[in-house]
């Protein structure tokens, strides 16, 4: 819809990393706690592997809303794997589980990669929000 509204002055950016622990809410739980989860070095083929492989520091990458196909790259051409971490995290999830085939180029204008996140406190003072009413 944004996209719709604000044309190419809109920016699609999408966030990722290697490896590391993150703070996520426990999917369906009705404290609505929060839990450290995480997650090894990405897998091999994945997005965060061919940002790993070209060093070990955080890259902003863009692209802009008017790539066209015959710019991108023939490794970005196809559904590859990324790090799909919401808000919502089930502890002890299975790694696997974390990726979610994107094809970079069509879905984002551009991607922040993060080579590890580490996740020290839990927030003690965090607002909770109650779920809607229907």
């Amino acid at each position: 819809m944004l996209r719709d509204v604000l044309g190419c002055g809109y920016f699609a950016i999408a966030a990722t990393f290697g490896q590391g622990a993150f703070v996520a809410q426990i999917p369906n739980d009705r404290q609505d706690r929060l839990a450290v989860s995480t997650l090894p070095a990405a897998r091999v083929g994945s997005i965060e592997d061919l940002f790993a492989k070209s060093g070990d520091r955080a890259q902003l990458t863009t692209w802009g809303c008017d790539a066209q196909p015959a710019e991108t790259p023939d490794w970005f051409a196809i559904p590859r794997k990324m790090h799909w971490v919401g808000g919502l995290y089930a502890p002890g999830t299975n790694p696997a589980e974390a990726f979610r085939p994107f094809n970079v180029v069509a879905d984002f204008d551009g991607i922040v990669y993060l080579p590890r996140v580490r996740a020290e406190d839990i927030p003690s003072d965090r607002p909770l929000i109650p779920g809607r009413k229907r």
